[in-house]
């Protein structure tokens, strides 16, 4: 596909106006759309070769005036429930030796650039962004597990699978063009728990 132009909508999303070897042309969502260039200079591999060597970067989602989603009531923020889940996994990997660092340290925003930048200046052998989707249906629920770096599919694929036990419906691995994942240098994937 040949890109022609980059729009955005109303609702802030960004499309793509391509067309293809016989000149037929049509929009594509940019949230499933990989630009080749982006992947040059990303760490194919972690250097660790063992959970106790490795450096692993939580980032709980959203954090600070961004709540992100809210539960049906309204009363339980996305950001409380990242935060939450990053220290749980912290202690754990912790305990197995890992080195683990955060994006935020407590209830406050982080730009998606700085939270980027942090990961790799620090080199860090995994990194991991957590967040929780959001619906208004009540019966819709599940995990799925984003990487945009075809290099950092494996690393996703492995998560996917340790959530695979979980009561929820396991969605599975997915590509997602988020900023997080594409201006990573470092191996990196998006959860959606």
């Amino acid at each position: 596909f040949t890109l022609i132009e980059s729009i955005e909508d109303g609702n802030g999303d960004e499309f793509y106006l391509v067309e293809d070897a016989d000149g037929l042309r049509g929009y594509l969502d940019s949230i499933r759309v990989s630009v080749s260039s982006y992947s040059i200079g990303h760490a194919e591999l972690p250097s660790a070769n063992s959970l106790a060597e490795a450096t692993i970067m939580l980032d709980p989602g959203h954090g600070g005036l961004d709540s992100g989603a809210t539960n049906l009531s309204s009363t339980r923020y996305e950001k409380t429930a990242t935060f939450d889940t990053a220290m749980a996994l912290k202690a754990q990997l912790e305990a197995q030796g890992a080195t683990v660092m955060l994006t935020r340290p407590n209830d406050v925003f982080v730009e998606l650039e700085n939270r980027v930048q942090t990961s790799n200046l620090n080199q860090v052998d995994a990194f991991i962004s957590i967040h929780y989707d959001g619906s208004e249906d009540p019966t819709w629920s599940g995990t799925s597990t984003y990487y945009y770096h075809q290099s950092d599919e494996i690393l996703a694929q492995a998560i996917n699978q340790s959530l695979s036990p979980l009561a929820l419906d396991n969605i599975g691995v997915i590509f997602g063009n988020y900023h997080v994942l594409r201006e990573n240098t470092r191996p990196s994937v998006l959860l959606e728990l």
